[in-house]
């Protein structure tokens, strides 16, 4: 089994089984996921498939369709926070916000718990350890979120980097 499950700017998913996906992306956040992010709050499980240059695999995570049916509460509500500090990032910044600022961000938000807070901010810096860190951005919409078995928010593809987008659309 291998069907094209997904398209975006940096990334093909395809279905190799019933419960497992693999993503050729060109953006490096998976890498990072995969080497330092395993078993992290909000952090996809992700593996490296080394006989592909920029293939992992991941489980087959649903689809969300209704978020707030979906997600547990607890999720919900982080989810909120998220959506908050994204269109605090848009309409203060112009989603020009890097890994500092959006860090300053996150720690004024008052929705989160310092647990969830500390452990955004390390999912951040993993992210950035493969680019620079003013190249980092963030966006959360229904789209770049999954959930696991208790409904807990995993965080797919909400970083990324802005010159890795730049580069890829130049090229379209």
């Amino acid at each position: 089994m291998r069907k094209l499950i997904g398209k975006g700017t940096f990334t093909k998913v395809y279905q190799i089984s019933e419960t497992e996906v693999e993503v050729i992306t060109t953006c490096p956040t998976k890498e990072m996921y995969a080497m330092f992010s395993q078993g992290r709050m909000f952090a996809p499980k992700v593996t490296r498939n080394y006989d592909k240059e920029n293939a992992y695999f991941m489980p087959l995570y649903p689809k969300v369709k209704a978020v707030k049916k979906q997600l547990n509460e607890h999720a919900y509500n982080v989810y909120r926070a998220l959506q908050e500090i994204h269109t605090d990032i848009w309409k203060n910044c112009k989603g020009d916000t890097g890994y500092h600022r959006f860090c300053h961000i996150v720690e004024k938000s008052t929705r989160l718990t310092e647990e969830e807070k500390e452990n955004i901010i390390d999912l951040a810096g993993d992210v950035c350890n493969n680019m620079d860190p003013d190249d980092m951005r963030f966006e959360i919409s229904p789209r770049n979120i999954t959930f696991d078995e208790q409904g807990n928010l995993i965080l797919l593809d909400c970083f990324f980097s802005s010159k890795v987008l730049h580069d890829t659309k130049g090229r379209a």
